[in-house]
């Protein structure tokens, strides 16, 4: 199992390294500032939070294949 954990820090040390921060500790995916959720309010429903840290993006989704009905 350590492998499968030390696969996010070495893709976020890429990253940063690119970007020309290489000593950088900020990970995207615990943002003290920002949640992105795949989805949209109206799918969450009523209990949906509209606070300023949400940012519904939308559902990730692709095309349906052919042949399938969607009930």
């Amino acid at each position: 199992m350590p492998r499968v954990a030390d696969r996010p820090d070495g893709v976020l040390r890429d990253l940063r390294s690119r970007m020309g921060d290489p000593s950088g500790t900020a990970a995207s995916r615990f943002s003290p500032h920002l949640v992105p959720v795949f989805s949209t309010p109206e799918f969450v429903g009523s209990d949906a939070r509209r606070d300023g840290q949400i940012r519904y993006v939308g559902p990730s989704s692709v095309d349906r294949l052919a042949g399938y009905d969607f009930p």
